[in-house]
């Protein structure tokens, strides 16, 4: 899979996009979790999931949406503006 990261994400994991390989479905969350089992780094990025907007193949989606391999993940930090 293709992994995006975006804004103050990209800025903590150090990386704007990555190939990611899973051997089975995984919900968002579950992708989460493993990624922060690498290093502090996605440790601090993932901390509060609440604050976490996923997309998966440019539809935004809950942390509960089954991923495969084939898909690609797009995270982003809340969006503001005025």
């Amino acid at each position: 899979m293709k992994i995006f990261y975006f804004a103050s994400l990209r800025q903590i994991v150090g990386t704007s996009e990555e190939n990611f390989k899973i051997d089975r479905s995984y919900t968002v969350k579950d992708l989460i979790q493993l990624l922060r089992k690498r290093d502090e780094n996605f440790k601090i990025a993932f901390k509060d999931l609440s604050k976490i907007k996923c997309a998966v193949n440019r539809q935004y989606v809950s942390l509960e949406k089954l991923i495969t391999d084939e898909d690609e993940i797009s995270f982003f930090p809340p969006v503001t503006g005025g």
